[in-house]
């Protein structure tokens, strides 16, 4: 049988090695799959990505990764590298990918950052239990995934009660350590951090406090900062808030047209209220109109629509009786 053409006790040479038992004898087949698999290190790719680091089409790629499932799962591997990789992860999830991979390469089962996406494609291929989920540029866990979602509803009820939070805030409410806290945080598209610190919010930012944030957005200077700090915490309900949070909020927030428009003493233009006006006064007449003919006050394709509706109902009320 020939030998494996990668060196070094580690992920890379232990998985290229499960692929030379699987029956891949070919350097190129191996190296597709592995591209594919996210078994060279670098995180599964997609079929176009694989095809093109190895000369394949996407249809090629897609075969081999057929019959290399269809193998593995005839045939026990001896996967101790792997073994002890999946081990590590279980015990420093959830994290992300980057920390990781730099933590796999630290434990010396890779000789280089190893993306851990690709140790989990690993466990579910070749059999190792592993509970490991990977959420965007971040590896979940056991339990994390029902978790999550219940760290960032934490967070948008403190958000909504205080326009922001913080970190340490949100862990405390959950129960959770600040890290893993963070990391699930981190997972989630929702989120706003403010100038890379402790604190964050979730955009668009709405009640009282929107209101107050809408009026200078996209304004952070000092003065102004301070002054809608003022403002938030003269609330009937008080948001306190440090006046560099403010001002990151106020970079963060779209500024509302016509708050700021209140704002810089601008009137909107009286011919366009006029049309307003006008559309109304006619529709107030066309709804006298319909009044005076003995109508219902509805436009006829409404009054239609609600009459057949109406009808629906009956039909089914009388069939079940």
């Amino acid at each position: 049988m020939p030998k494996s053409t990668v060196r070094g006790d580690t992920l890379v040479r232990e998985l290229d090695g499960v692929l030379l038992h699987a029956g891949f004898a070919s350097t190129r087949h191996r190296q597709a799959l592995a591209r594919r698999l996210g078994w060279d290190g670098a995180g599964p790719a997609t079929l176009a990505e694989a095809g093109a680091a190895s000369g394949y089409t996407r249809e090629r790629v897609r075969q081999l990764e057929q019959r290399a499932r269809e193998r593995f799962g005839a045939t026990v591997h001896a996967i101790p590298t792997t073994r002890a990789a999946t081990r590590l992860l279980l015990e420093a999830a959830p994290g992300s990918r980057a920390e990781l991979a730099a933590l796999l390469a630290e434990h010396r089962l890779s000789c280089a950052p190893f993306d851990p996406a690709g140790v989990v494609t690993a466990a579910r291929l070749l059999g190792v239990d592993a509970a490991l989920t990977v959420h965007g540029a971040t590896l979940l866990g056991p339990g994390d995934v029902e978790v999550g979602p219940i760290v960032q509803n934490i967070a948008r009820e403190l958000v909504g009660r205080g326009a922001a939070t913080t970190v340490a805030a949100v862990a405390r409410f959950a129960g959770l350590s600040q890290r893993r806290a963070q990391v699930l945080l981190e997972a989630s598209d929702s989120i706003a951090w403010l100038d890379g610190a402790d604190w964050f919010t979730i955009l668009p930012i709405g009640g009282r406090a929107g209101a107050v944030l809408g009026k200078f957005a996209g304004v952070a200077t000092s003065a102004q900062a301070e002054q809608v700090r003022r403002a938030l915490a003269a609330l009937r309900v008080p948001i306190e808030l440090p006046v560099e949070v403010v001002a990151a909020l106020l970079r963060g927030c779209r500024p509302r047209r016509h708050l700021a428009d209140r704002a810089a003493g601008r009137r909107r233009d009286p011919r366009r209220r006029g049309r307003g006006a006008g559309r109304e006064r006619a529709l107030a007449r066309g709804r006298g109109r319909r009044l005076a003919a003995g109508g219902c006050g509805l436009p006829q394709p409404v009054a239609a629509l609600r009459a057949g509706r109406a009808r629906l109902l009956v039909a089914r009320a009388s069939r079940r009786g």
